[in-house]
């Protein structure tokens, strides 16, 4: 399928509305903004892209649907999405009553994030995750602590990778998918996709 590789420049500059380029402004291998103005700011349905980066989307209110590779996600209240890059994407609707974050994570970032591979690769074969709403509170709170840490320090990147090693944590320990072990055919299915991923 012919389909656009899209770094987040191209993404915002894209798919979004002209204002969003003054919301999404940060330039750190993290970032984390709010959802709450996605419906205004993004177009949907986006055309299918296939993304450069990595992202997590935290769902405290509202929700909406997304395509990821051939299938069609519906998201809610309390719901997480982990994409990881070369994911071929869709934004198909964003509920107007939104709350959450986007986190956008760099590539180069990954490793410091995710030190046990196992973890990671679950998460990719296992995208989405329903949680109750005190963990999701929780995840939220550690958001807050990120869109705080301002730029430019010398331990910002370290506390910025603390905080959301801290949220893949609490995630890993909230849903039982990720710790679950795979069957046989879902191990290679996983293992072929790292296999893609990597080359």
């Amino acid at each position: 399928m012919d389909t656009e590789i899209v770094n987040l420049e191209k993404f915002i500059r894209d798919y979004m509305g002209p204002e969003a380029r003054s919301y999404m402004s940060q330039t750190s291998p993290i970032q984390v903004y709010p959802l709450a103005v996605a419906h205004k700011l993004v177009k949907v349905p986006s055309p299918l892209f296939r993304a450069e980066y990595n992202f997590l989307l935290i769902f405290s209110h509202g929700g909406g649907s997304q395509q990821i590779d051939s299938e069609v996600l519906s998201l809610q209240k309390n719901d997480l999405l982990f994409i990881r890059e070369g994911h071929l994407n869709s934004i198909q609707s964003i509920d107007p009553t939104t709350q959450g974050y986007f986190i956008y994570m760099d590539n180069g970032i990954l490793p410091l994030i995710f030190t046990d591979r196992l973890l990671l690769n679950r998460l990719t074969f296992y995208p989405k995750h329903s949680l109750s709403s005190d963990k999701i509170n929780w995840l939220c709170r550690c958001c807050e602590l990120l869109v705080q840490q301002e730029d430019g320090y010398s331990y910002t990147l370290e506390i910025q990778t603390s905080l959301l090693k801290a949220i893949i944590s609490k995630l890993a320990e909230a849903s039982p998918a990720i710790l679950s072990r795979p069957d046989r055919q879902s191990e290679i299915t996983m293992l072929f996709k790292e296999a893609v991923y990597q080359h």
